[in-house]
């Protein structure tokens, strides 16, 4: 479906930019690309310019590609001096202290991302109930919106205030509070933007 904006782009005289993580089936060192990334790499050196979701995604098309001023890094994804002020506020805060203003009195795993089939989060339930086998005191906290949101709260509304879904956080002050609290941290899947 996308080839046909190529064409109309020179008839209407739009510039077709992607946003993309660049190939979806290549492995680590492999030098054979999938038909289907194979077609994306096609995709990629027609646009106008390509915008990667980070600096891995982008060195591994231009590997195939060589050199390219239309491949673009992401801003946020190289742009992290907006989280040194919040690092320096919570550098001088107890992780303790920290943990008992955001309401937490036990061990805190920390799960970030949307919430959406692709990145299995329907396995959180069972995953946290083996945790708290082993970790009484364990807590959940899971940042982030999407379409299994209600399900996962159903999914875990005997769990009281052991889980805490919060929706989606955008404020990085108030993110960097959450996983400065965090013993450990999940990303399933892509961490999007």
């Amino acid at each position: 479906s996308t080839f046909p904006l190529l064409i109309l782009r020179r008839a209407l005289g739009f510039r077709l930019v992607f946003w993309t993580h660049g190939f979806q089936d290549q492995k680590e060192g492999d030098r054979r690309l999938s038909a289907a990334d194979a077609i994306r790499l096609r995709l990629m050196k027609a646009a106008d310019a390509v915008v990667f979701y980070n600096s891995k995604r982008k060195a591994d098309v231009l590997a195939w590609t060589g050199s390219s001023d239309s491949f673009f890094v992401a801003p946020n994804a190289l742009d992290t001096t907006a989280y040194l002020r919040p690092w320096r506020v919570l550098h001088a805060i107890n992780r303790d202290e920290m943990k008992r203003k955001l309401g937490l009195v036990g061990p805190m795993i920390l799960v970030l991302g949307r919430l959406v089939a692709d990145k299995e989060v329907m396995l959180l339930p069972d995953f946290f109930r083996g945790l708290r086998d082993r970790l009484p005191q364990a807590q959940l906290v899971i940042i982030g919106g999407g379409p299994l949101e209600s399900p996962l709260r159903r999914a875990f509304q005997s769990e009281g205030t052991s889980v805490v879904l919060t929706g989606a956080i955008f404020d990085r002050a108030v993110l960097a509070e959450w996983i400065y609290a965090a013993e450990a941290m999940l990303c399933p899947g892509y961490v999007g933007l």
